[in-house]
């Protein structure tokens, strides 16, 4: 049992149209809606918002103890149409355009997509602390042209990973000149399918 007398700290809020940037190098979330509750020696925020003009219809984030802090951050985004070409600015302004810009800037996509992401980000250094990021877009009838070999696939649907080392796009079911088939691409040695955040 607690001492007699011990109280439990608690504050709740509210941001109405804020902007909140969780890491320097990845655009803030804006147009946040959202409560947030500082319990004990934590935080949490959950609502909705934009990121990089990506809706956001679902927006978690936290640290549990700030004594041992590390923030968590999962989102998803609402899966507006013409949401795939706003997903692909969104990953040009993040690090993965100073690694991969070539690849991305040679990229068009167009059409209906639905995106996750999900961050850990240490703030101590207890125990070998592990900074991890990745996420997923689920295209649906998308889009896609590449401009270097001038290429272009419509009916595109299938999931796209990254992680902070690349993307991977396994067995994308694709239309090419009228002709069903399946598209791979790749950057980067992205870790996706074993991308797993862990607390």
């Amino acid at each position: 049992g607690g001492r007699a007398g011990a109280g439990k700290f608690r504050v709740d809020a509210r941001i109405v149209d804020g902007v909140v940037k969780f890491q320097p190098d990845w655009p803030a979330a804006e147009h946040l809606d959202a409560d947030i509750r500082f319990e004990a020696d934590g935080f949490t925020i959950d609502g909705r918002g934009q990121l990089a003009g990506v809706a956001i219809e679902s927006l978690s984030a936290g640290i549990p103890r700030f004594g041992h802090a590390q923030l968590r951050v999962d989102a998803m985004s609402a899966g507006d149409a013409g949401e795939a070409g706003k997903l692909l600015a969104m990953l040009r302004a993040s690090p993965l355009q100073k690694a991969y810009g070539e690849v991305m800037d040679n990229l068009q996509v167009s059409g209906a997509a639905r995106a996750d992401f999900h961050l850990l980000l240490p703030f101590h250094h207890e125990g070998n602390p592990v900074h991890a990021m990745h996420g997923s877009v689920m295209l649906a009838d998308a889009s896609m042209r590449e401009k270097r070999w001038d290429l272009a696939f419509d009916k595109v649907n299938g999931r796209v990973q990254y992680d902070g080392n690349g993307f991977i796009a396994d067995k994308l079911q694709v239309l090419h000149d009228g002709v069903a088939g399946v598209l791979s691409l790749r950057a980067g040695p992205c870790s996706c399918s074993r991308s797993r955040l862990k607390s």
